[in-house]
């Protein structure tokens, strides 16, 4: 990939996808071991494999160095990407140092330009719902004061029917939505302008906890807040 995406980074493995893939063939008669190293210099760990590459066989081998969170820009910025192919004992078969870029932590990516057409990434988008922030708690604390019960109950309506289930989970999206409305005065602000390469389709995305401590949202960030107090309950 020609940039480190910080926000879905770690999700890239549950969605069988590697950073670089590095493509290995072996014209000799007898089967070679080769070590493959790879690091987003200052920005990862480097990440190492042993392969056995068999006799006139072609081996492909993805790596995924992990990202040191500590180093996760604000702003995108361009890093160097250090590889190095070796034999068991060491003699150089390639290495090469590329630049990459580094996308912010708030930078989602929509789509990405391949072979001329355009590959639907969105999905990526569940790196933004937030349950767990201590925001969300205080959020659905609030929320329960306009509840009928004053209460949020999340699943517990027990045996009830398709009509009383309906009922009760309604109860508890109307009071989220209360509460954002009355308590939060969220205005709606859209800032989502991220530049990046002309085969990527970026936007700056608010973190729920953003949204809140600075009451503003535009669409999708309001999606994610919504979203997240809802996974919470």
């Amino acid at each position: 990939m020609r940039s480190v995406l910080s926000a879905v980074y770690l999700q890239l493995p549950n969605h069988n996808m590697t950073f670089i893939d590095f493509s290995l063939t072996n014209k000799g008669d007898r089967s070679e071991t080769v070590m493959i190293e790879s690091e987003i210099l200052g920005y990862s760990e480097r990440a190492i494999s042993t392969v056995n590459v068999p006799s006139h066989g072609t081996v492909t081998v993805g790596q995924t160095p992990v990202l040191k969170p500590s180093f996760i820009p604000r702003e995108m910025t361009t890093a160097p990407l250090d590889y190095r192919v070796t034999f068991r004992d060491g003699a150089l078969i390639k290495e090469s140092t590329e630049p990459i870029r580094v996308y912010a932590k708030d930078t989602m990516v929509w789509a990405v330009l391949e072979g001329g057409e355009w590959i639907d990434i969105s999905e990526f988008i569940g790196a933004w719902v937030t349950p767990h922030d201590p925001s969300i708690d205080t959020l659905v604390r609030r929320a329960a004061e306009y509840h009928p019960s004053h209460t949020m109950e999340g699943y517990q309506c027990g045996d009830c029917s398709d009509e009383e289930w309906s009922e009760y989970t309604d109860l508890q999206v109307q009071a989220l939505f209360e509460a954002l409305k009355r308590d939060y005065h969220i205005t709606y602000i859209n800032t989502p302008i991220a530049f990046g390469l002309d085969t990527e389709n970026p936007q700056r995305v608010r973190l729920p906890f953003d949204s809140i401590s600075t009451d503003s949202a535009n669409c999708i960030d309001g999606t994610v807040l919504y979203a997240s107090a809802l996974e919470a309950l």
